[in-house]
């Protein structure tokens, strides 16, 4: 449960701490915590982790997101950013699935690029992967409308990938 207080304590400080280093180096210590050494996502899955903990965690990456991925001019998409949803498929909660959708919608809203990406990537992941969250597709197709004329015909072509479960 530490590692879980602690990820959401710094996901929430994000936008204050990440620009004091280079956005290499944010990348870096991103696949660190939610890979090799830490599995963040592993952690939050462990007996004894308090499901408040986990919803505070996923709720509190939208301010990762919010606070440095969309005012933080990123070297390439290929960064931990747009794979961050990757892992989070182990969850029973119908509450954290809520938390876990709500969020990835929330950054989708989001006016830049990167992470749009992101959110459509962990959205896609959603697709046919035995999860108890429907309405990716609504979700896709209401931001897609909200948003026509608005899109790269790039991110256009993602959203319709992700809607149907085809992301990479």
């Amino acid at each position: 449960e530490a590692l879980v207080r602690l990820a959401t304590e710094l996901f929430l400080r994000f936008g204050e701490v990440a620009p004091k280093f280079s956005p290499e180096q944010v990348n870096q210590a991103m696949w660190t915590l939610l890979g090799h050494p830490y599995w963040l996502y592993e952690a939050m899955t462990e007996d004894g982790v308090r499901e408040e903990s986990v919803i505070d965690c996923l709720e509190a990456a939208y301010r990762v997101f919010a606070d440095y991925v969309s005012l933080t001019k990123l070297p390439d998409f290929s960064s931990k950013f747009n794979m961050w949803w990757d892992e989070f498929w182990k969850f029973e909660s119908p509450k954290v699935w809520a938390a876990l959708f709500g969020t990835m919608v929330r950054v989708l809203e989001l006016p830049e690029e990167e992470s749009r990406y992101a959110a459509l990537h962990g959205l896609g992941h959603l697709v046919g992967r035995n999860t108890p969250v429907e309405g990716v597709a609504a979700a896709i197709d209401s931001f897609l409308s909200r948003h026509e004329g608005e899109l790269s015909d790039k991110l256009v072509g993602y959203a319709r990938y992700a809607r149907v479960g085809e992301i990479l």
